[in-house]
């Protein structure tokens, strides 16, 4: 009931603001947020926010075109005034985007269908692990259902990784536990911040199987990214480690998408080796084109490597050419349209796009303290987040042997309930 109140409460300040004089400055649409996304910009190698000080109309978060008097505060130093847009015009953007608000709330709020579709998939796999608690492949492939789900259980999926483990080894089941302990490894390492039990799991995975290629990248990404103080103990960085698991990875797998990814930024940002991270990133988006990740982070990188700069101004060279004219100015991206030639930043432009038209910037919500709306996603085109690499289920098929035990072991259960009904327990 708190949440609704303050949902109609959020509805009501943004009416009342559309048909008021008043400015909905706080109130930024999407693409506006879209603008000062982290790290995504072609503006100077240090300063990748504000490409310049653009003139922002925001009652609905609309973003204007700069005029010439715009262009020659932006010259002397200065940035233009906001300014409100016509009342009808704005009052119609307004009720858009009280729309959206509304359509995104309702699909957080109402979701009996996905409730649905999930207990539908979940059954069978819960199902099989409960009547088959010491078959391994049963187990496992509902622990990575639980991990991997929109609305994941990590907690439920650790418990059955951990059962998983804790199975009686047999040869055959080799892979499986591999997998096991690469997934929770993934999970302690990406979402419990637990780095030094990562890492633990991680060297138990690759002991089973040194050639491990999910274990090996995610490893590589923990190596990688160390010094962030974890629940228990800091992990020191080692990026020569981290090189040497990305190459193992790929060496196993070459067409690795997750490493592909992970090992070309490595090679942008650590090793400064250009051709070789364009190799991998051109080569991640031939086997995934839609691919977000990898997106992301060659738009990135032909904006911010393949891209010339002004060594005076510390500007992109077609961006001091093209950017501060009326109509050149993709407000979305922040990349320039005209004139449309193959250049990187034009290519780049092109893939920031594809990142949107796969993950629509949205609503998803609105702010305790301010009851203003709230963007699911804060940096929709940032780059260089983790590849994950989940590993993949196992052959469902349970064999007969593995079938009479784990009859044998009901039986037995259900032999000791009547033995404690039967004693007046």
């Amino acid at each position: 009931p708190n949440e609704m109140l303050k949902i109609i409460l959020a509805l009501c300040i943004l009416v009342s603001f559309a048909k008021s004089s008043v400015d909905v400055r706080k109130v930024p649409s999407p693409s506006v947020i879209a603008l000062v996304s982290k790290d995504v910009f072609c503006t100077t190698r240090n300063s990748p926010l504000d490409l310049f000080p653009r003139k922002l109309r925001l009652r609905g978060g609309h973003v204007t075109e700069p005029s010439q008097s715009d262009l020659e505060s932006v010259k002397a130093g200065s940035k233009p005034d906001l300014e409100s847009q016509d009342d009808a015009a704005a009052d119609a953007e307004i009720e858009a985007l009280i729309s959206q608000l509304e359509g995104n709330l309702t699909g957080v709020h109402n979701s009996e269908a996905d409730a649905a579709l999930f207990e539908a998939e979940e059954r069978p796999l819960k199902e099989k692990a409960t009547l088959f608690p010491t078959h391994l492949p049963s187990l496992y492939n509902y622990a990575r259902f639980l991990q991997v789900q929109k609305n994941s259980n990590y907690d439920a999926a650790m418990e059955l990784y951990l059962k998983c483990l804790q199975l009686e080894p047999k040869d055959s089941w080799k892979e499986g536990l591999a997998h096991s302990c690469c997934n929770y490894g993934l999970i302690l390492h990406v979402y419990k911040g637990n780095s030094s039990g990562a890492e633990h799991f991680y060297k138990q995975a690759l002991s089973i199987d040194p050639d491990h290629v999910c274990t090996l990248n995610n490893y590589g990404k923990l190596l990688e990214g160390g010094e962030k103080t974890s629940s228990r103990v800091t992990l020191k960085m080692d990026l020569d480690g981290a090189e040497n698991l990305y190459s193992r990875a790929l060496q196993a797998d070459p067409d690795h998408v997750p490493t592909l990814i992970n090992f070309g930024y490595f090679k942008e940002k650590v090793r400064e080796a250009h051709d070789e991270a364009e190799s991998m990133y051109v080569k991640a988006l031939r086997l995934e084109p839609d691919n977000v990740i990898a997106l992301r982070d060659y738009a990135g990188f032909l904006c911010n490597v393949r891209e010339p700069y002004d060594p005076d101004t510390g500007m992109p060279v077609h961006f001091n050419a093209t950017c501060n004219a009326p109509g050149t100015f993709d407000f979305v991206t922040g990349l320039p349209i005209n004139p449309k030639v193959d250049r990187p930043v034009d290519r780049a432009r092109a893939l920031y796009n594809r990142v949107l038209e796969l993950q629509p910037v949205a609503w998803a919500g609105v702010e305790e303290e301010t009851l203003l709306p709230r963007l699911a996603d804060p940096f929709p085109l940032a780059h260089g987040a983790m590849a994950h690499a989940v590993a993949p289920p196992l052959p469902p098929g349970i064999d007969p042997a593995d079938a009479a035990a784990a009859l044998a072991a009901l039986d037995a259960q259900a032999a000791r309930a009547r033995a404690l009904l039967a004693a007046g327990n």
